[in-house]
């Protein structure tokens, strides 16, 4: 059994390593961690390199790699604490998404994230305190959710509530959201309510 990693995966790391020591050094993830947070107009150059949809099957617009070949970027961008919404969109919500949803994140024109701890920062065992209901042909989210991975960068939520897995849009009406404090600012979190 052979468990070294092919030439072309051996490239995808180097072509990886060798944007984000360009485009993020740490001078410039310090620098986005302590202004206003990663810019969102860069998130489509991301889109662009194919990052956004290593694993998605080709039928439904992407490379039709692995997850083998997602886990190496995804691993590249940790060891250079890139500041943008890569893990949250990529491994978190995108096997959530599908249709027009899915086909906005590859293109970059969306970036998504999971939000599934409830108030008290934990998955509860029994019971969502996130509840939805169905009213006029359509579902009606209602609680919080804290501790969603780069909330601030990710336009469209994943919302695991009582009753399934809901998409969101984070500036959609009854949603509020805002920063939470964290210690590392690369790893951006917030807090988003439905009402």
């Amino acid at each position: 059994m052979n468990f070294a990693f092919s030439d072309e995966q051996d490239a995808l790391r180097a072509s990886a390593r060798e944007f984000l020591t360009s485009r993020y050094p740490p001078e410039r993830v310090a620098e986005i961690a302590d202004g206003d947070g990663f810019d969102v107009g860069e998130w489509r150059q991301i889109a662009e390199l194919g990052w956004t949809s290593i694993s998605v099957p080709e039928h439904a617009g992407g490379a039709d790699l692995g997850f083998l070949e997602e886990a190496i970027v995804l691993e590249e961008a940790a060891a250079a604490l890139y500041p943008g919404p890569l893990f949250s969109t990529v491994a978190l919500a995108a096997p959530a998404l599908h249709g027009d949803d899915l086909q906005a994140v590859n293109a970059g024109e969306r970036a998504a994230t999971l939000a599934w701890a409830e108030d008290d920062g934990r998955f509860p065992e029994s019971g969502m305190a996130t509840r939805a209901e169905q009213a006029n042909g359509g579902w009606t989210l209602t609680g919080r959710k804290r501790f969603v991975p780069d909330l601030s960068s990710a336009d469209l939520l994943v919302v695991v509530a009582d009753g399934g897995v809901f998409l969101a849009d984070r500036d959609g009406a009854g949603v509020e959201w805002r920063e939470l404090p964290t210690v590392d600012r690369t790893r951006r979190m917030g807090e988003v309510t439905f009402d």
